[in-house]
């Protein structure tokens, strides 16, 4: 399974306790679909780079939390109930690579440059 991480913006004001009830959702869903769970961060509140509208609102700051698990590649399917939740600003997933490919590429540089 590959090891992914969702990134989630809510709006500012949002409740801790409704901030965790997102990451507790989100977590259900990852485990129902036989994934793991391997990392959680709160980056706290933020502010952005540009504003955001939503609805009649618009937002120059958010809370920032991120998740990170290996769970199936059709998941992605399934997290588009993200998009009607009220408490999010914006969500991504990205598929982490991890750190190995740093490595390799500096391997591989360094075996053309010894080659010269």
């Amino acid at each position: 399974m590959p090891l992914y991480d969702c990134v989630l913006l809510l709006k500012p004001r949002v409740d801790r306790k409704v901030a965790v009830n997102v990451m507790i959702k989100l977590g259900r869903l990852i485990y129902a679909h036989k994934g793991v769970v391997t990392d959680v961060k709160s980056f706290g509140h933020i502010h952005l780079a540009y504003t955001i509208k939503k609805l009649s609102e618009r937002f120059n700051e958010g809370h920032m939390m991120q998740m990170t698990f290996m769970a199936p590649p059709n998941l992605h399917k399934d997290l588009q109930y993200l998009n009607t939740e009220n408490t999010l600003l914006r969500w991504i997933l990205v598929k982490n690579k991890g750190d190995n490919w740093l490595y390799e590429q500096d391997m591989g540089d360094e075996s053309v440059n010894s080659d010269a």
